[in-house]
């Protein structure tokens, strides 16, 4: 926890360093804190579940409640996306040196 707590800090204060730097030239940075998707690993661990008994919802709801997620669920991935989609269009034009949050709140705790 402590090297990805350190490494999440670094990249946080090297987007904001690089948007201060770039800015001038029209370059613009941010960052994306993603948090638990949805994915084939989260499936293949779910297929290998022993509690049979819980359903796809039931067993990510279990988990994002271990990983104190305040939204109760795991993200989708087109959510990602949208923040993704976002920071590429002009739609974000004046927004550098900014994190978008797709964490469903768990990255408050980093």
């Amino acid at each position: 926890m402590v090297a990805t707590s350190a490494a999440r800090a670094g990249i946080k204060n090297l987007v904001r360093s690089m948007a201060t730097e770039f800015a001038p030239t029209g370059v613009r940075v941010n960052g994306i804190l993603v948090g638990l998707i949805e994915s084939g690993q989260w499936r293949r661990r779910f297929e290998a579940r022993e509690n049979r008994a819980l359903d796809w919802t039931a067993w990510t709801g279990e988990l994002a409640a271990r990983k104190q997620i305040p939204m109760g669920r795991l993200g989708l991935p087109q959510e990602a996306a949208r923040a993704i989609f976002f920071l590429a269009t002009p739609l974000s034009s004046y927004t550098t040196g900014s994190h978008i949050d797709v964490s469903g709140g768990l990255s408050r705790h980093a």
